[in-house]
């Protein structure tokens, strides 16, 4: 008998960034969800001291890849811009499927 294990190379649909705001200080993180699945994660911000219960988070996305916005529909993909609650050193967010976020949290 002849077995193989493989894994198959799956195709990247999650993109995370995170850096520090020059001017104001802020934390920002920014993630890019591909998938047409949401995609719940855990964000681990050890090392970040003093970290606000709040932060600004900016959402750009659609129901499709292939929306766009047009003379007809011109905010169909358009920016929504919330606070949320809930931030610490480690917290759970939802990313919308097709959603570029970004997040400012501040020390």
């Amino acid at each position: 008998m002849l077995v193989h294990e493989e894994t198959a190379a799956g195709t990247e649909r999650f993109f995370a960034s995170a850096g520090q705001c020059e001017t104001t200080g802020d934390l920002i993180v920014k993630v890019i969800n591909t998938s047409p699945e949401e995609v719940p994660t855990v964000l681990n911000l050890h090392g970040v001291e003093h970290l606000q219960p709040k932060a600004k988070l900016t959402v750009l996305k659609s129901d499709s890849p292939n929306d766009n916005n047009s003379l007809e529909r011109p905010t169909r993909v358009a920016p929504l811009t919330r606070k949320i609650t809930g931030i610490g050193p480690d917290f759970t967010y939802t990313f919308p499927a097709y959603s570029l976020t970004v997040m400012r949290l501040k020390e």
